[in-house]
């Protein structure tokens, strides 16, 4: 707070758990990130649990699983990421009854190796909050922007003209390991952030990726 940095406010995050912007707002982010220029509520009704579960009845049925979805979860619950459930009531226990049901959508990527001249398959696991209609109740208050790699290039330029003899200039990459999971999700909103695979209930204790604010935090 010495050194007047924005970011600092968003420390509490990590103790507290990142709002959504559900129905908590991030305001800490003011001053990081730009406002959008008509800024305003602009969300819909959040809906009513009693219309997402017209079947709740058979939602502790088993379903059919994919296995590269079963494989995230897999690594989600070893990592701590999720809470897994075996009954439709513990989940009631931990996030109330008027939580919101998603489901989780696989997406593959193909990328080609010019070394082993094969494609190789990347699966990334999504939750689906558009279908559960939490995305557009979702309040967008910045504008993201990210780091572009211009802005490398004339920093490094500005730090070349005033280098001294005799000094040298190094570049370092910081690559921290689950940096999109190291930050949990806010308890009030995390009832949200709810699916069913195959006969597992999964809560997410993190901003899940295919949220409106993902990239925020």
């Amino acid at each position: 707070t010495q050194a007047r940095d924005h970011a600092a406010r968003c420390v509490k995050w990590l103790r507290d758990g990142a709002p959504g912007r559900i129905i908590l707002d991030v305001v800490e982010a003011d001053g990081l990130w730009p406002l959008l220029e008509q800024y305003g509520d602009g969300r819909e009704v959040l809906p009513d649990a009693a219309v997402m579960h017209t079947a709740l009845k058979d939602l502790d049925k088993p379903g059919n699983v994919d296995a590269d979805l079963k494989k995230a979860i897999d690594e989600y619950d070893a990592a701590g990421f999720v809470l897994r459930y075996n009954k439709l009531a513990q989940v009631r226990r931990a996030v109330g009854d008027d939580f919101v049901l998603g489901d989780m959508v696989s997406i593959e990527k193909s990328k080609y190796d010019p070394d082993t001249k094969a494609y190789s398959k990347k699966v990334r696991v999504v939750l689906n909050l558009k279908s559960s209609k939490i995305s557009a109740a979702t309040r967008m208050r910045h504008k993201i922007e990210f780091p572009r790699a211009t802005d490398v290039v004339k920093n490094m330029l500005n730090m070349m003209a005033e280098v001294k003899p005799g000094e040298v200039i190094v570049q370092l990459v910081v690559d921290i390991a689950n940096a999109f999971w190291n930050i949990p999700n806010h308890p009030m909103e995390r009832r949200f952030f709810v699916t069913k695979v195959g006969s597992d209930w999964i809560v997410f204790l993190r901003t899940a990726q295919g949220s409106r604010n993902a990239m925020l935090t």
